[in-house]
């Protein structure tokens, strides 16, 4: 029998994502989200250049670049299984909030030193102060819903959703953890929040390796900005607060790592996150 099959009717098949087209796709997001960014600033452009704009085109922007990966790498796959979202355990979860409350001391730490090393314009001040002043109770609720909820949900969805999913299939685990999260730092932008954000990055891939699901480092994630931006709403945290000490440096770093290591032997002893993990794989 012929085969008169159209050429759109062949079947589909992952392809696989080598850790050195990772950048590709980062750069893509990236250029995502400025385009739309300058985009609705030139539209706009009394309220186009606002923090709440910049964090609705950067996640669209990564939005349309998330289903991009999930449609060239793991066209096979359902929608939830290309974002690595997977049933948790909920003391897993509980366990990663907590550690993304704690990373927070070490960052806060880690960007003091930065700060200090290389001070920010007045002029940039004035800038960063402007952005964060919201004049209505409805701007704050928009700023909090952007910063707590889409920003780090988009994020994770893109880094250690689809990208993290398509590269675990053929990398080695260190590798897919390290990739993603320079990916994560680089999408910053900003030079001076490349280290905090690669630590970022470290922590919230490993949670996301070791339990087999993006739900474990969106919790960290979700957890860590809504931390900051409560503070910044209710007036107990200032832009340019002034780090915490040495010692509880050191005291944040190792709250995190230790409710890393308690979600991680959590997750250990799930049959869930065990067969999560041996999802990944296939």
């Amino acid at each position: 029998m012929s085969d008169d099959r159209e050429p759109d009717d062949a079947v589909a098949e992952d392809r696989p994502l080598p850790a050195v087209l990772a950048p590709a796709w980062t750069m893509a997001a990236l250029g995502a989200s400025l385009g739309l960014f300058w985009l609705t600033a030139a539209a706009r452009p009394a309220k186009g250049g606002d923090i709440v704009n910049l964090q609705l085109c950067f996640s669209a922007g990564l939005a349309i670049v998330t289903w991009g990966v999930s449609r060239v790498h793991l066209p096979t796959r359902p929608a939830a299984d290309a974002l690595g979202l997977r049933a948790t355990p909920a003391g897993v979860l509980v366990l990663s909030a907590l550690a993304g409350c704690a990373l927070l001391l070490p960052a806060s730490w880690l960007d003091d030193r930065i700060t200090q090393l290389f001070p920010r314009s007045a002029e940039e001040l004035a800038a960063r102060t402007d952005a964060m002043s919201f004049a209505t109770p409805a701007r704050k609720l928009a700023f909090a819903f952007a910063a707590m909820g889409l920003g780090p949900i988009s994020e994770d969805l893109f880094f250690r959703g689809a990208l993290f999913r398509a590269l675990r299939r053929t990398e080695a685990a260190a590798l897919s953890v390290a990739t993603t999260a320079l990916a994560f730092a680089v999408f910053h932008v900003d030079a001076r929040m490349f280290p905090i954000a690669l630590l970022g990055g470290v922590v919230l891939g490993v949670l996301r390796e070791r339990t087999g699901s993006v739900l474990a480092s969106t919790a960290a994630h979700v957890a860590y900005n809504g931390v900051i931006t409560i503070g910044l709403l209710a007036g107990k945290l200032k832009l340019e607060t002034a780090g915490p000490s040495h010692a509880l440096g050191a005291a944040g770093a190792a709250a995190t790592a230790g409710l890393c290591w308690a979600a991680i032997a959590w997750a250990r002893r799930s049959p869930t996150t065990l067969a999560a993990r041996a999802r990944d794989l296939e």
